[in-house]
C-alpha cells in the first residue's frame, strides 16, 4: 500500500457524498473526536444498519465506519473508513493495513501463517514480511513468535470485558519485544487487538458495541 493517492481519496470523497444522512452521521472521526473525552465516543447512539469499530490511538478515541470486504494477501478482509481519510483493514479480527493521510503500513505476507488460537502451549515461529510510507521501507522482514499470554494490564482494561477474554501475542523473535495482542472470545472470534507499527505509533481497536466475550475457565 502508498501512500493515499488522488484517485483512492476521490473515490473515498465520492462514497461520503453519496451517503445518506444516517450514514454520515455514523462517520465520526479521529479529527472530529480529538478533543472529547472518550466516554463521549462510546455512548454515542449508534445508526442502526451500520457496523462500527472502536478504535485508540495515543489516547484518543473514534469510530469507524464497515465499507466494504475485499479480498487482500492476508485473507478476506474488512474495510473500514472515517470522513479524515483513515483507512482501516482487519483480516480476521487482525489489523493488516492501515492508511493514514501522511503515511501508511501494510502487512503483505505471513509464512507460514499460524492461526490464532489459545490451545498452544509453545510459541510458533513464521516471518512476516511488511511495507510502510513514507520512507519506501518495503519487504520489510520480521522474524515473529505467536503464543498465548497475558497482556499488559493497561491495554487489557481498556477492552469491555477484557478480564473475560483469552489472548494470544505476536512478539519480535529476535528482542522478544512485543509486536500485537489479539482477544479472543468464546466462539473463536478475534474481537479486539493493539498492534505497534513502531513504538510511537499504535492503534487499539475494538468491534462495536462490544459483543459477548466470555472464555472458558
Amino acid at each position: 500500500m502508498g501512500f493515499v493517492k488522488p484517485c483512492l481519496w476521490a473515490s473515498v470523497c465520492l462514497l461520503f457524498s453519496a451517503c445518506s444522512s444516517g450514514m454520515r452521521a455514523g462517520l465520526l472521526t479521529i479529527q472530529q473526536e480529538v478533543l472529547r473525552p472518550h466516554q463521549t465516543v462510546r455512548q454515542t447512539q449508534l445508526q442502526s444498519g451500520y457496523r462500527y469499530l472502536l478504535i485508540e490511538r495515543n489516547g484518543q478515541e473514534a469510530l469507524l465506519v464497515w465499507v466494504s470486504q475485499e479480498a487482500g494477501p492476508m485473507g478476506d478482509t474488512s474495510v473500514w473508513v472515517s470522513a479524515d481519510g483513515v483507512i482501516f483493514r482487519l483480516a480476521q479480527g487482525r489489523l493488516v493495513g492501515v492508511s493514514e493521510p501522511l503515511r501508511n503500513w501494510s502487512l503483505i505476507s505471513e509464512v507460514p501463517s499460524p492461526p490464532l488460537k489459545l490451545g498452544d502451549v509453545f510459541p510458533t515461529r513464521f516471518i512476516q514480511t511488511s511495507d510502510t510510507q513514507p520512507g519506501f521501507r518495503l519487504g520489510t522482514v520480521q522474524n515473529t513468535l505467536r503464543g498465548p499470554v497475558q497482556p499488559q494490564t493497561q491495554f487489557r482494561s481498556w477492552i469491555v470485558g477484557g478480564e473475560e477474554l483469552g489472548w494470544v501475542e505476536d512478539s519480535n523473535a529476535d528482542t522478544g519485544q512485543p509486536l500485537a495482542w489479539y482477544a479472543i472470545n468464546l466462539q473463536g472470534q478475534t474481537i479486539a487487538g493493539r498492534r505497534c507499527i513502531t513504538p510511537e505509533w499504535c492503534y487499539s481497536w475494538q468491534v462495536w458495541p462490544a459483543p459477548s466475550t466470555r472464555v472458558p475457565s
